[in-house]
């Protein structure tokens, strides 16, 4: 599938959609509210498709010249091909890629973004690298099958690997990206979680959360809150350890 001609597609259809929108206002079909509301949010996505379609245009740019051309499919991960792989990731998220570093954003929540960097300056041996907050779960090898399958050199493409590291956010913080939760709602939540992974002995999993509310609490400017939730993933990453502070 050609990615670059999929997303104009898209764009198309949208500005269509939104070409429709703006004759049904002029018309009084429908009340300037819901316009609004509407055009907003078709704006938004044109946007957001026409920023992966640069980051791929500019990828591609980069990568020329660079990226050993394969005429049949590969058989390992171990012989990708990058410009497949970046145009495989923009599909479904937006990039940046920087020299050879592609930063992936991965939403988990209208109010949290987490970021993946993959380097690839070895293109047979590319190298996934995470936050600090995101070690906090542990080692990815343990619990995503596609790394799993990586490592038993199967085919596997990056964009699997980090879709299922998104599901496992996800299946985590217990709330859809699209969730409309205010900070404070959302804090709510993520502690609720957090203590429930705690009393379930998830201590990674509770870690991360809390870590998570500690930088809500933050946001909302409660930064003695937030101190207190950083003092407990202090206390818990050393639990981890086994140390424990009394």
């Amino acid at each position: 599938m050609d990615v670059e001609k999929e997303l104009l597609k898209e764009i198309k259809k949208l500005e269509k959609n939104l070409s429709d929108l703006n004759s049904k206002y002029k018309s009084r079909l429908i009340e300037k509210a819901s316009y609004e509301k509407s055009k907003r949010m078709i704006e938004e996505k044109i946007q957001d498709l026409k920023e992966r379609l640069n980051y791929l245009k500019r990828a591609r740019d980069k990568l020329s010249g660079k990226t050993e051309k394969k005429e049949q499919d590969y058989e390992t991960i171990r012989e990708f091909d990058l410009q497949k792989e970046m145009e495989l990731l923009l599909k479904h998220y937006q990039i940046e890629l920087e020299q050879s570093i592609i930063t992936i954003f991965i939403t988990i929540s209208i109010n949290r973004t987490e970021k993946i960097f993959l380097s690839i300056k070895d293109k047979y041996h590319p190298i996934l690298k995470l936050n600090k907050n995101l070690l906090y779960l542990g080692d990815p090898f343990e619990y995503l099958e596609t790394l799993k399958m990586w490592k038993q050199g199967k085919l596997v493409h990056i964009v699997d690997i980090i879709q299922e590291f998104e599901r496992y956010l996800l299946d985590i913080i217990g709330m859809g990206s699209q969730s409309t939760f205010d900070l404070y709602q959302e804090r709510k939540h993520i502690l609720e979680r957090a203590r429930k992974f705690l009393k379930e002995k998830e201590l990674g999993k509770a870690t991360y959360l809390y870590d998570y509310a500690a930088e809500l609490s933050s946001r909302l400017g409660e930064d003695k809150v937030a101190a207190a939730y950083r003092n407990k993933v202090h206390k818990l990453r050393a639990h981890m350890k086994g140390e424990f502070i009394l």
